[in-house]
């Protein structure tokens, strides 16, 4: 969630939309906050995550009902020019329960939600740029050049320019952190564009990996998990 967006300012004061997106504890945490823009889009970011952690579990999107997606922090949301604070939280979903990693920068906030009953360790952060993921040109290229960077199977889950930026960066990433190269798609479940599922195929194969993908104006996220590991990587730019 980009915090500079024009968008996402002044939301804290409007009671409407508190109301129609949280719940009664959540508007207390927010409004009892140091600071209360930057604590809306944590507990929203984190509603996010949950919804995205949610539907791995279910098998496909539920609805977002924002206020049924219930999350809380342990911390306030004061962002730190040494690098992003981590605020861990909880938060839950009808019967299923999740824990939450949020980090926080002056600019934007990121979470990351997983199902209680998984033993991990919490999730690692990194924040990277185009130019360390040999990138750097796909900043400036037009639709039409990155979908030659896309199979055809993946520029089917394409949804807009963003949404091609996040699996570019998620490739390479995932090709970095499994050793491989040029051997990795990004393709999608069933469903609309922007709501389907990210599965990723190794070979022509879909592999044993747990990914999600995220974007908001400038920024783009995404995280996977090993299942033999149980060991998160979350990373943005």
């Amino acid at each position: 969630m980009a915090l500079t967006s024009p968008r996402c300012q002044g939301k804290a004061d409007d009671p409407r939309f508190l109301g129609r997106v949280f719940s009664s504890e959540e508007r207390e945490a927010i409004a009892t906050s140091v600071a209360p823009e930057a604590s809306l889009w944590l507990h929203w970011a984190g509603k996010e995550a949950i919804y995205k952690s949610a539907t791995k579990t279910l098998g496909a999107p539920p609805v977002f009902q924002h206020d049924r997606f219930q999350v809380s922090f342990s911390g306030d949301p004061v962002s730190s020019p040494r690098g992003p604070t981590l605020l861990p939280g909880t938060g839950s979903y009808g019967a299923l329960s999740f824990r939450i990693l949020a980090h926080l920068q002056p600019d934007f906030v990121h979470a990351v939600a997983w199902e209680k009953p998984l033993e991990a360790e919490g999730p690692e952060a990194e924040t990277i740029t185009w130019q360390a993921l040999g990138r750097e040109e796909d900043g400036v290229k037009p639709a039409g050049e990155l979908r030659l960077r896309l199979s055809p199977k993946e520029w089917d889950c394409v949804s807009h320019r963003n949404s091609a930026f996040t699996r570019l960066g998620a490739k390479k990433a995932l090709a970095l952190a499994l050793g491989v190269e040029a051997r990795l798609e990004i393709r999608c479940g069933p469903g609309s564009p922007g709501r389907r599922v990210p599965l990723v195929f190794l070979d022509g194969k879909e592999a044993p990996l747990d990914l999600t993908l995220s974007h908001d104006a400038h920024l783009m996220a995404w995280a996977f998990l090993r299942p033999e590991s149980g060991i998160y990587l979350s990373q943005g730019l």
